[in-house]
């Protein structure tokens, strides 16, 4: 050991001969400043959505490094013939190789040093982080750095030995390129080959999930590849000291060829079991592939769905995150037939001639279905549970089916190349959206779209209204839910309830809670969001107060807010910021855009019952023959109730404000835009706000039938996407001369 130490010392001292290799670390450093001082334009967004951009970029240039100083490091001496003095040195190879390897290796860390001193100074001066937080985010990504670096160093060792340093270094380049671009992005990413991500350098190149939500589920996945990169590192550096001994001779000529082979062994045993986490991955992938319908042959859900009367679920998560579950549902009947749960449908459709279908997660066993306390016969297939419909008695209109079921809810998906998780329970974190099947859904045509895209229809839910009461155990830390809590509710039984409501969705982890007195409204976020959080809550309390004041009416449909990350895989939809579930409003919480952009579409939430933007079209002015007596202007006037607290407060004192339109608006919507501002300019504002008010109490509901849906084919494809009321400029006029008439009275 002493021999190790002391060789050790030599290479860092000629190490740090080299001069060059010292000043790397500081632009590493720098890189991660600018990234992390970006936030400058919006100085309250959390600092890690703007620290993993610096890790991305990062993780393919850093790895270079090492592979580079372990090629230098073995040739320019060991494998030199200059140097051809040391072959009677009293060293062993074993010693120079690891010796070598160390020094890079510690050279290396330097980079996670720097990195992460320059994370934990910006972290702590936003002074909303706590401790444990930024220390378990910095150990999070320096395991990754470490690991690359190990593997890196070792690989530079190994080319070094094997071949010339003119053609090492060019082998060592392509090797840089090919561990940190070519593999992860191509042969992981792009061709699905996801078992070779052990062997990449670069395990940043792929959408990393918000540490402080989903990056437990990889855990386990995590601590297999550290033991595999570990082992195949130490394999290359046995096989670096096998070519070595044949320039240094040994003692035991064979005895380095023995030792690569045992570590090539020990690496394929170590790669056994991560390559079955994967086989387990796929396996659960290729059972939703069998429960989806092919490509272009999805249907609407509402001829399938039937009505529930309420649902009553017992859930229990066991320390290995396996779920045991008990679903009681209340179905009702009419004529000894199932009641379609949209209007306008007649008779719904069945899956199997004769047969009740609820649709259920694939990765649901089932255990036993009782209908009003007797077992009937029952079949499992793909994401269908049926039972016989001729089990529901026909005395009553009232039917109760009791569902025992259970198992492990991990949807690992691949979405547009990326990894992803619609739905999962595991330890603290939880996401379980109310269509993604954890519990028994009345009907529909299917959870997915089809076996390609493998997305959640969250168009499933949507007529779907019922009592449900929730009582959940076994769950670490905070659960939340888009259902009231229970009176009895407690931190380790959690009890939530809801009265002729959507289908709930849970979610967990480790946010944080940000509330204000006399305001309903609840902000659940991440540590990082807490400051913008507490803004956003202030100012869209003072908006809704003056909305309330003014239409007389309270504004309570909301009382969540979830501003967390990976939204967009809660929706099922790509690219989609914002989803209401129950009385929780999920927001996406990103890099450039806060929280603050939102506020229109929580208002139209609160006002209108939608989340519709106010400058999508959903109807042209040119479209109709007589556009002043069909053209709806129901966007403008929504448009104008949002802008009516800065109208009341600027129009007077400033004449150039005006509501904002689109640049194409209709001429009849510019017209309604400067009669609102001379109203206000006269001093008639009173007659905007009651004009205004008359119509919020008619209806502005937007139904937007493309909100959930990723495809459109058949019948969604010829149906227009928005219904809304039709308030034409005629019904404008009419009604503000009604109201300028009484006005004058």
């Amino acid at each position: 050991m002493r021999t190790f130490f002391l060789q050790l010392f030599l290479e860092l001292r000629l190490l740090y001969k080299m001069r060059w290799p010292l000043l790397l670390p500081l632009p590493a450093g720098a890189w991660m400043l600018l990234q992390c001082i970006s936030i400058s334009d919006s100085p309250l967004t959390d600092i890690n959505l703007f620290a993993v951009d610096a890790h991305k970029m990062l993780m393919i240039l850093l790895p270079a490094v090492p592979i580079l100083l372990g090629v230098l490091l073995i040739r320019r001496d060991a494998l030199n013939a200059s140097y051809e003095w040391m072959l009677g040195l009293p060293i062993p190879n074993a010693v120079i190789i690891a010796s070598k390897w160390t020094a890079a290796f510690l050279y290396a860390s330097l980079f996670t040093i720097f990195l992460q001193a320059v994370y934990v100074l910006i972290a702590w001066q936003q002074d909303q982080f706590p401790a444990s937080l930024i220390w378990n985010t910095v150990i999070y990504y320096s395991i990754f750095y470490e690991m690359s670096f190990a593997a890196s160093a070792a690989l530079g060792i190994v080319l070094g030995a094997l071949m010339p340093l003119r053609f090492s270094l060019a082998i060592g380049f392509c090797g840089w390129v090919f561990g940190t671009l070519f593999l992860p992005g191509l042969l992981v990413r792009s061709l699905g080959l996801y078992p070779l991500k052990a062997f990449s350098l670069n395990h940043f190149l792929d959408e990393i999930n918000d540490f402080t939500w989903t990056s437990s589920l990889n855990d386990h996945e995590y601590l297999l590849m550290q033991v595999f990169v570990a082992s195949f590192s130490l394999f290359m550096l046995a096989a670096a000291n096998a070519l070595l001994a044949r320039v240094r001779p040994v003692n035991s000529p064979r005895l380095p060829l023995v030792m690569m082979c045992l570590t090539l062994v020990l690496s394929a045993a170590a790669y056994i079991p991560y390559g079955k986490l994967w086989l387990d991955r796929f396996d659960s992938l290729h059972r939703m592939e069998a429960a989806a319908p092919q490509p272009n042959t999805a249907q609407q859900q509402e001829l399938y769905t039937f009505k529930m009367e309420s649902m009553r679920l017992d859930m229990t998560r066991l320390p290995d995150n396996n779920l045991y579950m008990k679903a009681e549902v209340t179905l009702p009947t009419r004529d000894g037939l199932l009641i379609p749960a949209a209007s306008g449908i007649q008779r719904v459709k069945e899956h199997f001639p004769g047969q009740v279908s609820f649709l259920l997660d694939p990765g649901l066993q089932m255990d036993s279905l009782t209908v009003d306390g007797n077992s009937v016969p029952w079949k499992r297939s793909g994401d269908f549970i049926s039972f016989p419909i001729d089990s529901l008695s026909s005395t009553s209109d009232r039917h109760r089916i009791a569902f025992i079921y259970g198992g492990v809810i991990n949807q690992w998906k691949l979405r547009y190349n990326s990894e992803s998780y619609a739905a999962f329970v595991h330890d603290g974190s939880a996401l379980l959206p109310g269509f993604a099947g954890w519990f028994p859904l009345p009907g529909g045509y299917s959870l997915l779209t089809d076996k390609e895209a493998l997305v959640s229809r969250a168009d499933l839910t949507e007529n779907l209204r019922a009592d449900f009461n929730l009582t959940l155990r076994g769950f670490d830390g905070p659960l939340y839910a888009s259902l009231e809590a229970a009176p009895d509710d407690q931190a380790d039984i959690r009890h939530f309830i809801g009265h002729s409501v959507a289908a709930p969705t849970l979610f967990g982890g480790p946010f944080s809670s940000v509330t204000r007195p006399d305001e309903p409204i609840t902000i659940i976020t991440t540590p990082g969001n807490k400051k913008e959080s507490r803004l956003f809550l202030e100012s869209l309390h003072e908006k809704r107060l003056y909305f309330e004041s003014w239409s007389k009416q309270r504004l309570d449909t909301i009382k969540q807010i979830a501003y967390i990350s990976n939204i967009d895989q809660l929706s099922g939809l790509s690219g989609q910021n914002l989803y209401v579930s129950g009385h929780t409003v999920f927001v996406n919480s990103m890099r450039y855009q806060t929280i603050t952009g939102d506020e229109p579409s929580i208002l139209s939430q609160l006002l209108f019952g939608d989340t519709v933007n106010s400058f999508e079209h959903v109807n042209e002015w040119n479209d109709y023959t007589n556009p002043y007596d069909s053209y709806s202007m129901v966007q403008e006037i929504r448009m104008a109730i949002l802008n009516l607290p800065q109208i009341e407060q600027m129009a007077p004192f400033d004449s150039s404000f005006l509501i904002p339109l689109n640049s194409d608006a209709a001429p009849a919507a510019v017209s309604m835009q400067k009669m609102i501002n001379n109203a206000f300019i006269n001093g008639q504002g009173d007659i905007v706000k009651r004009v205004l008010l008359h119509f919020l109490k008619q209806g502005l509901f937007i139904k937007d039938r493309y909100s959930n849906l990723i495809y459109l084919n058949g019948e969604a494809s010829r149906q227009a996407r928005y219904i809304y009321p039709v308030i034409t400029w005629r019904d404008w006029l009419q009604v503000w001369n009604e109201e300028k008439a009484g006005e004058n009275e």
